[in-house]
């Protein structure tokens, strides 16, 4: 069985696994109570597609970033069709993730996304 997971969420009790359409939660309990073994064992059968792209703030019109105008805005961008997981602002970089790699032409999409966001 193959699945895809999206995030994961680690606890003192369970490991959570975020997939497109639902969640699962591996519970740690003295028979598998360190994360390394359980990992291994979901990871085996698992396929984690997630792709990130850094942008530093200088690389956006105004040196500044606002999530939702962003996410809007790229998943308007015509030449952009993979599917866009989350963005995340940093102090001084943005990390945009998609959820699959992407091609040339999409990148370039993005690149010229980035270039033109507003952020204020």
């Amino acid at each position: 069985m193959s699945r895809i997971i999206k995030k994961l969420r680690f606890s003192d009790s369970d490991i959570v696994l975020y997939c497109p359409d639902t969640y699962q939660s591996v519970p740690l309990d003295e028979n598998n109570s360190d994360y390394a073994s359980i990992l291994k064992e979901v990871l085996e059968e698992t396929t984690i597609i997630t792709s990130e792209y850094i942008y530093l703030l200088d690389d956006f019109a105004f040196d500044c970033v606002d999530i939702n105008e962003l996410t809007t805005e790229i998943q308007n961008k015509v030449g952009i069709t993979t599917t866009l997981s989350h963005i995340m602002p940093y102090a001084e970089k943005c990390a945009i993730y998609f959820e699959g790699a992407l091609i040339l032409t999409e990148k370039t999409a993005l690149d010229e996304v980035v270039a033109a966001h507003d952020g204020r």
